[in-house]
């Protein structure tokens, strides 16, 4: 395949994926060209491009620190305790919200 035309299809397939909450995943980045493509080495050439790829390999690393085990925290009835998650700010779309 063509190269310029395997790193277009490889970067239209993989730039969404920098935004914050992206997965940075190399077997969903293949799945998703697979689907409509197909190479010899085509594994090979999505997880080299994911390797290389800067907002990947951060993303990577600060998924490779890992915390101790979780401990539960004990409750006598229902609803005693809320957990919420926060994240943000997320950036707008393209209509605006």
């Amino acid at each position: 395949m063509n190269s310029g035309l395997l790193l277009n299809l490889m970067f239209s397939n993989h730039e969404n994926h920098d935004i914050p909450i992206a997965g940075h995943l190399i077997f969903k980045t293949f799945q998703q060209i697979s689907e409509r493509f197909y190479w010899d080495r085509m594994g090979r050439d999505v997880k080299f491009w994911i390797r290389s790829c800067k907002s990947c390999v951060a993303k990577k690393a600060l998924d490779a620190k890992r915390n101790g085990l979780l401990k539960p925290i004990l409750v006598s009835k229902p609803h005693e305790i809320v957990g919420l998650n926060f994240y943000g700010p997320l950036p707008k779309t393209k209509t605006g919200y």
